[in-house]
């Protein structure tokens, strides 16, 4: 069995031509794998990109099988967990409200079952919840470009309240994606929607990538219906937002700004 760690930025051209002959080997096998993949996960590409080399935060998918785990906001994947209040009496002038566990947020896909069981933490709190899994209307359209080796195509989806373009690579006959978005020919390895507040982008991809301990349904929260899942993260959200505000009016500085987009804006 080959194990292949894809570091999509770093492979020199004899690396590539060593990957391209193991990919004709194990391409009629990759449905049966098991794999990982990292990807950087940025809220608000414009403001996040402003003098910083490494932005965003990782991220990770783990496959088998039909069944998905995408994973983010974890504090073991997190430089630095500084809560907004701290921040404040700090001095930052961009907080983000990201709210991380040791669990993270969670997007666990079963597409045999045709459900995601879903973790969100929300003021400190975690909450599980679940949905159908959604139907995602891809359009293929021209365009190419390479990310990293590989050989990547457009593609274009209305979802959640935000348009997407997705790129997908045909090399990796997987149907797998970040967060959500799934259900094209290929591995997505780039998404970003067009108001450029939501981006992927895949780092690495390890095939085979043993993810027992790591391919787990969402535990260790409240279960509520997915409509009340909704409501309290945008609610408690905007109650946290409200808090926040009333500490720099008490603070006299109206300079601070806030980072918080939710990745579902539900105006589909």
């Amino acid at each position: 069995m080959f194990h292949i760690i894809y570091k999509l930025h770093q492979l020199s051209f004899s690396q590539f031509l060593l990957v391209l002959s193991l990919f004709l080997f194990l391409e009629n096998r990759l449905n049966a794998q098991e794999g990982m993949v990292r990807y950087r996960q940025v809220m608000n590409l414009n403001a996040s990109m402003a003098g910083k080399k490494n932005i965003g935060t990782s991220s990770f998918l783990y496959f088998k099988e039909n069944i998905s785990l995408y994973v983010y906001n974890r504090l073991k994947d997190l430089p630095s967990a500084t809560s907004p209040e701290a921040s404040i009496l700090k001095g930052s002038k961009h907080i983000s409200l990201k709210q991380a566990d040791a669990d993270g947020n969670m997007i666990y896909s079963d597409f045999n079952a045709g459900i995601l069981e879903l973790r969100q933490l929300v003021l400190g709190h975690a909450y599980l919840s679940e949905e159908p899994v959604p139907k995602i209307h891809w359009i293929l359209v021209n365009g190419e470009k390479n990310i990293g080796i590989f050989r990547c195509k457009k593609a274009l989806t209305h979802f959640r309240g935000r348009d997407y373009i997705a790129w997908y690579t045909p090399d990796i006959p997987l149907k797998y994606g970040p967060w959500k978005l799934y259900g094209l020919p290929g591995l997505i390895l780039e998404a970003i929607d067009q108001s450029r507040q939501v981006y992927f982008q895949a780092d690495s991809i390890t095939i085979p990538y043993a993810t027992g301990k790591e391919l787990v349904a969402p535990g260790n929260g409240k279960r509520v219906p997915f409509k009340e899942f909704k409501t309290i993260e945008y609610e408690y959200s905007k109650r946290l937002l409200e808090s926040l505000q009333s500490i720099i009016y008490t603070a006299g500085d109206n300079r601070i700004t806030f980072d918080y987009n939710p990745l579902e804006i539900f105006s589909d």
